[in-house]
């Protein structure tokens, strides 16, 4: 019963149809000058799957192991969207 109202009410508001918007990732400078040496994150690629399910993956100067966190966060008022963690393996995560 409980599983079911958890179901329903994750869905509440949604409509059939899903507006598709342009993924983009926001590069910030180093405001305190501590860079030195490579970029830790060497690439990055936000996608979105034909669901309409948003992912990112990419590559990072991190040892395995390493849990990177990614927030999206809405471009009109920088609210955050969704917030999830992913593990760096070889150097990738996704």
């Amino acid at each position: 019963m409980l599983a079911v109202a958890l179901a329903a009410a994750c869905s509440c508001g949604r409509t059939g149809e899903r507006r598709t918007t342009s993924l983009s990732f926001e590069t910030l400078s180093d405001t305190a000058s501590m860079t030195s040496g490579a970029p830790i994150l060497t690439s990055f690629e936000p996608y979105r799957l034909p669901n309409g399910l948003v992912r990112a993956r990419g590559t990072a100067r991190l040892p395995d192991g390493t849990r990177l966190q990614i927030s999206m966060l809405r471009a009109s008022d920088r609210a955050v969207v969704t917030r999830l963690q992913v593990p760096v393996e070889a150097g990738r995560f996704d």
